[in-house]
C-alpha cells in the first residue's frame, strides 16, 4: 500500500511512503524525477505498474497538473498532455479503465463542477465527456469530496458516483451541503486500438510491392516507396515522381527508336530470328502510370521484374533521416518518439512501435541494381554487408535541434501541414533559457535551408508559411511565425535572463527591434495612444500562440480517397459474380494472408495481371455489400457495418490474419444492436462459427426467450433452425432444457410480426 502527500495539520506533503502488508512495517521511499509539488485534496489512480496524480491545492494555489510515479523504478514523471485539459481544481475523483483516466467534478475557483474528462494514456490527449443525458435533472449534481468506483458489468462497465458535497445545478458556488445520493456512468465500450498507422508502418519497414525509389544526397543512399500511397497522402511529393516517370518514358521511347533506326546486318537479323522462336516478349503496366516496360521471360526474376518497374526519383539535397522521418510520418500520419512528446510508457504495443532510422552511410551507396529489399534505405553491396562496413545499420536515437528544424522546414515544403506541427510542438517544449536564442536564429535562418529540392513551383503553399507575423510583417524570412512570437513571447517573460546572453545581439536586427519595442511597451508610455494599441495587439497575439494546434491526422480519408481511385487498382475479387477492385499493397499491409499471398503473385515472371480472386471466407461466401464493408475498414480503420453484413464477417479478422479482433467485436455489437427474429438464428450461428462463446451464451438466452414465436409466427426461421449444425442444434436443445427465466422478466421481442 501507498501513501503520498496530503496534509498533516501545519504543511501540505510530498512524500510517499510503503506499507509492506506482509511485514507491516512503513517504508519512506527514496524517489528520483520529477517529483509533484507539495499538495492535498488531489486524486490519484493505479495504472498497471504506475501510480497517477492530478491536481489538488499546494496550499497556495490549486493545480492542473499531471503526474506518473512508476513502482518499479520509484520515478516519478510530469505527463505533458494535449487536448482538452480539465481546469485546476481540487476535491475531485479519478479511475482508470481500460487505458484510460477519468477524472470528474471537484471545485475550480470556487465553482462546483459535473464535468467529467478521459484521458487516453497511450496518446496523452484529454477530452471531455458529453453525457448522452439530455435534462438537467439526470446529471448528477455539481459536486466535490464524493467518491468514485468503477463497476464491472455482464455488458457494459460503470463509473458509479457517491456521496460528496453538491450545489444545485442553478447554484454551483458556495455554500454547499453534503448528499447520499448514487449515480451511475456507463463507460463507451473500448474496443481493440485500430492498426491502421502500425500495419502502414510495417509495410513501409518490410518494403514489399514498392515501385519508387528516392535516390537521396550525394551518397545516393536509396529508400523505396508505393506511388499509389505518395500520390493520395503527399501531392507535392507525387509531383516530383511524375515528373521522374515522365522522363523515365521519354528515356524509353528514345532507346527504341534508335535501336529501330540502326540498321542489322544479314548475320545479325538471322541470330534475331532465331532468339524470337524461343523468347517471348510480354509487356506490363506500372500501376500508377501507363508507362510500358517490356521484360524477357526466358530471363526474368522476380527482383528484376519489381527494378522494371521501379521509378527512380532524386533529392539531391535531403538527409536520409529527414526523409526517412518524412515518409514514416506519410505512411502512418504520425511521427516516430524523437520527435513526438509521448513516452513509451504510456503507449499500447501498436501505438509504441517505432520503426529504426538509419544514418546516412559513410560511403557511397551501389546503383539500384542490388539495393536491398530488406530495409528502408539500407543498401547492400554485391558482398552482402552494408554499404557502412559494419554489417548492421546504423540508428539515430534522437534528433538535433538543427535537424528539427530541417524536418520542419521539409514538412512545410512537401505541405505536410500536421508534420509541420507536430514539429513545432517539439521544438516549442525545448523553448528555454538557454535555447531559445538558437531556435529563433535557426527559425529565421531560412535562406540556408533552401536547396535545389526545394525551389520548385508550389514551395511555400502550406498554412504555417503564409500567417503574417504579429507586427503586421511577411513570413518569408521565418520557417514558422508561430514559432517565432512563441519565442519572443518567451524571451519578454524571461527578458533580463535571455539578454544578459552574449549570443543575445546575434539575432537578426528586425527581431531585436521587434523585441526592444514590445519590452519598451510595459516600461514606458512615452509613444502615442496609436502605437500603445499596436504594441497592445502584437502583444496579445504572442500570447495567442502557445498552444500549438495539431491537426487531425488524416490517414484515413486519404486512403478512403486511394480505395476510390479507380486508376490505380491493380488486384480485383469477385464476390458472388460481382467485380470488386483494390489494391494489393493495402491488402497486404493489413493482412497476413495477402503477405503470403503477395510474395507468391509479384514473383511470378511472366508479370501478367493477376486473375480476379473468388471470396471465400471459410465456408462463408459474403455478400457483395459485406465484403465492401471489409475492404473499406482494411483502408481506413472504419467499422460502421449494418448488423446484416457483419453477420459474414465475425470470421474475417481470423481468416484473413487481421492484427486483433477490433473488427470481430466492433461486428458484433452491430449485431446486437440491430437483432430480431429475421437474423437471429443465421448471428447465432456465425457466433458459434468464430467461437465467441459470451456473445452465443446470449443469443441462447434470446432463443429460448422467444421459441415459441419463432416457430410459430415466422416461417422463415423454421428453415434457419433446420439448416443449424448439429453441434449447434445439440447447444440449443440443451438452453431450453434448462430452468425457464422468471416470469417478470421482458420477453426477448415484441409479439408482432415482423
Amino acid at each position: 500500500m501507498y501513501v503520498f502527500g496530503g496534509y498533516d495539520g501545519s504543511a501540505r506533503l510530498n512524500d510517499i511512503y510503503r506499507l509492506s502488508l506482509q511485514t507491516r512495517r512503513w517504508e519512506l521511499l527514496e524517489t528520483s524525477g520529477t517529483p509533484p509539488s507539495s499538495r492535498c485534496n488531489f486524486s490519484s489512480s493505479v495504472a498497471s505498474s504506475c501510480l497517477y496524480v492530478f491536481g489538488g491545492h499546494s496550499g497556495a494555489a490549486t493545480t492542473a497538473d499531471l503526474f506518473e510515479f512508476n513502482f518499479k523504478t520509484s520515478h516519478w514523471t510530469k505527463v505533458e498532455c494535449v487536448g482538452e485539459c480539465p481546469s485546476k481544481r481540487l476535491g475531485h475523483t479519478s479511475v482508470y479503465y481500460q487505458g484510460h483516466l477519468y477524472i470528474y467534478a471537484g471545485l475550480s475557483a470556487n465553482m462546483l463542477t459535473n464535468e467529467l474528462y478521459d484521458l487516453n494514456l497511450a496518446t496523452r490527449e484529454w477530452r471531455a465527456v458529453r453525457s448522452a443525458a439530455e435534462s438537467a435533472e439526470q446529471r448528477p449534481d455539481r459536486r466535490c469530496y464524493h467518491t468514485a468506483v468503477v463497476g464491472e458489468g455482464q455488458f457494459a462497465s460503470y463509473l458509479y458516483i457517491f456521496g460528496g458535497a453538491i450545489a444545485s445545478q442553478q447554484a454551483s458556488r458556495l455554500p454547499y451541503h453534503a448528499n447520499s445520493h448514487m449515480y451511475r456512468y456507463r463507460f463507451e465500450t473500448i474496443y481493440p486500438e485500430c492498426t491502421l498507422s502500425y500495419d502502414m508502418a510495417k509495410l513501409l519497414e518490410r518494403q514489399q510491392l514498392w515501385d519508387v525509389s528516392f535516390v537521396l544526397g550525394r551518397q545516393r543512399n536509396v529508400v523505396h516507396a508505393h506511388s499509389a500511397i505518395i500520390k493520395h497522402r503527399c501531392p507535392v511529393l507525387f509531383a516530383r515522381v511524375e515528373k521522374a516517370q515522365s522522363q523515365q518514358r521519354k528515356a524509353v521511347k528514345k532507346k527504341r527508336t534508335s535501336s529501330k533506326i540502326s540498321p542489322k546486318s544479314p548475320k545479325q537479323q538471322r541470330a534475331s530470328s532465331h532468339r524470337g522462336s524461343k523468347d517471348t516478349s510480354v509487356t506490363m503496366e506500372t500501376n500508377s502510370s501507363s508507362t510500358t516496360l517490356t521484360a524477357n521471360t526466358t530471363t526474368t526474376t522476380s527482383t528484376t521484374t519489381a527494378q522494371q518497374q521501379e521509378v527512380q526519383v532524386p533529392l539531391e539535397d535531403v538527409e536520409l533521416p529527414l526523409f526517412e522521418e518524412m515518409l514514416y510520418y506519410i505512411y502512418t500520419g504520425e511521427v516516430s518518439p524523437q520527435i513526438s512528446l509521448v513516452s513509451h510508457s504510456l503507449l499500447s504495443p501498436y501505438s509504441s512501435y517505432m520503426r529504426d532510422f538509419s544514418l546516412p552511410f559513410s560511403a557511397t551507396a551501389v546503383p539500384a541494381s542490388v539495393v536491398s529489399q530488406g530495409g528502408i534505405g539500407h543498401t547492400v553491396s554485391p558482398g552482402g554487408t552494408t554499404a557502412g562496413g559494419t554489417g548492421e545499420p546504423q540508428h539515430l536515437n534522437t534528433f538535433t535541434l538543427d535537424q528539427i528544424f530541417s524536418l520542419l522546414s521539409l514538412a512545410t515544403h512537401y505541405n505536410l501541414d500536421r508534420l509541420s506541427a507536430l514539429c513545432e510542438r517539439k521544438i516549442r517544449s525545448l523553448i528555454d533559457v538557454t535555447t531559445v536564442i538558437k531556435i529563433l536564429k535557426l527559425n529565421t535562418d531560412r535562406k540556408k535551408r533552401k536547396s535545389k529540392d526545394l525551389d520548385t513551383p508550389g514551395r511555400g503553399n502550406s498554412k504555417s508559411s503564409i500567417k503574417k507575423n504579429s507586427s503586421g510583417g511577411s513570413s518569408n524570412d521565418v520557417i514558422s511565425v508561430t514559432l517565432k512570437d512563441g519565442c519572443i513571447h518567451f524571451i519578454l517573460r524571461h527578458y533580463q535572463e535571455v539578454i544578459s546572453q552574449e549570443a543575445f545581439s546575434s539575432l537578426p536586427p528586425a527581431v531585436l527591434v521587434e523585441i526592444m519595442r514590445l519590452q519598451n511597451s510595459n516600461i514606458t508610455s512615452s509613444s502615442g495612444a496609436d502605437n500603445a494599441a499596436a504594441d497592445n495587439k502584437a502583444r496579445n497575439a504572442l500570447t495567442s500562440t502557445q498552444d500549438t494546434v495539431i491537426p487531425p491526422n488524416t490517414l484515413s480519408e486519404d486512403l478512403a480517397a486511394l480505395q476510390r481511385d479507380k486508376s490505380t487498382h491493380d488486384f480485383f475479387f469477385t464476390v458472388r459474380g460481382v467485380l470488386i477492385p483494390a489494391h494489393l499493397v493495402i491488402l497486404a499491409a493489413r493482412c497476413e494472408f495477402f503477405q503470403s499471398a503477395a510474395r507468391f503473385m509479384r514473383g511470378n515472371a511472366s508479370g501478367a495481371p493477376e486473375p480476379p480472386m473468388e471470396v471465400m471466407i471459410g465456408s462463408i461466401i459474403p455478400t457483395p455489400e459485406a465484403f465492401d464493408y471489409f475492404l473499406t475498414y482494411l483502408y481506413t480503420g472504419k467499422a460502421d457495418i449494418p448488423g446484416e453484413c457483419g453477420i459474414f464477417l465475425l470470421t474475417a479478422p481470423g481468416y484473413y490474419g487481421l492484427q486483433n479482433e477490433r473488427l470481430k467485436l466492433l461486428c458484433s455489437r452491430r449485431l446486437i444492436e440491430g437483432l430480431g427474429p429475421h437474423n437471429l438464428i443465421p448471428t447465432l450461428q456465425a457466433a458459434h462459427d468464430v467461437k465467441m462463446e459470451d456473445l452465443k451464451e446470449m443469443l441462447l438466452h434470446k432463443v429460448v426467450g422467444s421459441f415459441s414465436y419463432l416457430v410459430m409466427e415466422s416461417p422463415r426461421t423454421v428453415d434457419q433452425i433446420r439448416a443449424l449444425r448439429k453441434s449447434l442444434l445439440v447447444h440449443v436443445l440443451l438452453a431450453i432444457a434448462r430452468p425457464a427465466p422468471p416470469p417478470n422478466q421482458d420477453p426477448p421481442f415484441p409479439h408482432h410480426p415482423t
